[in-house]
């Protein structure tokens, strides 16, 4: 098999890969979304924190990247060699951007959900730091598919002001698809990877069910390509610092 067609099978795979995932994450989130419009008809709160949230935001920030790659090479769009190697290490720092839907249930005095973020990443050089800080130029944009569960804690539950601080956690699993550089991460079928967020919201109630919010926030992600394309290995470490904001509807009665 020509390496053209090797090509162009990897990338049908990654692709179809990409797709399937994203129905998984959509049929997820609307599954989610039914069981709280479920809960709306059947309860009503007697505590200012017992809410049922669902939420729409967006965000921007920056990432930082701490890579690994062995017996690998960074590609130019052509396929060409960019950078090679036995072991390649680089840094970087891009912008990026997201949007992101979740719903929240309370127990107690804490609150539980699930979300859908998709993240978009725009790369442009790479500092490649086992070959004396090299910096290689390359153009890339691709998007991350993030699946979470959250846990929201609120600071001050019983407080009656429309203005409240609570403190969240995510932690999920995400795909990618777009990247025009097929080594980048390697195959992503069966590969590692994970993230997990900390931040805090602020929210305040414009009108009854209707709350407008920020949420700064710090995430890390971990990805490592799978082991079938050993020997071959791709790990990405990725700090995000990123602030958003948004608005959310609380669907409990009055």
């Amino acid at each position: 098999m020509s390496s053209v067609n090797k090509d162009l099978d990897f990338t049908r795979s990654v692709t179809n890969s990409s797709i399937l995932k994203k129905n998984i994450l959509f049929l997820f989130l609307v599954f989610w979304c039914s069981c709280a419009f479920g809960q709306y008809y059947y309860h009503n709160p007697k505590k200012s924190y017992d809410k049922y949230y669902i939420g729409a935001s967006v965000g921007v920030g920056n990432a930082f990247w701490f890579s690994h790659m062995k017996n690998n090479n960074l590609l130019n769009k052509d396929g060409s060699t960019l950078i090679g190697g036995d072991k390649i290490d680089f840094t970087a720092k891009n912008p990026t951007q997201f949007a992101d839907i979740n719903v929240l249930f309370p127990y107690q005095k804490i609150r539980y959900g699930f979300g859908l973020s998709f993240e978009e990443f725009f790369m442009d050089k790479l500092t490649i730091t086992s070959q004396d800080n090299v910096i290689a130029l390359l153009s890339d944009k691709y998007i991350f598919d993030k699946m979470y569960i959250q846990t929201e804690i609120p600071f001050y539950p019983n407080c009656k002001s429309p203005l409240s601080i609570c403190g969240n956690v995510h932690l999920g699993y995400f795909g990618y698809h777009g990247s025009t550089r097929l080594n980048f991460f390697g195959g992503d079928h069966l590969a590692k990877s994970f993230f997990t967020t900390l931040g805090f919201t602020v929210d305040y109630k414009l009108y009854p069910h209707c709350y407008v919010f920020v949420f700064p926030l710090y995430e890390y992600k971990y990805y490592r390509s799978s082991l079938q394309d050993a020997p071959a290995s791709v790990a990405h470490n990725i700090n995000t610092f990123c602030f958003s904001g948004g608005i959310r509807i609380d669907l409990s009665k009055d």
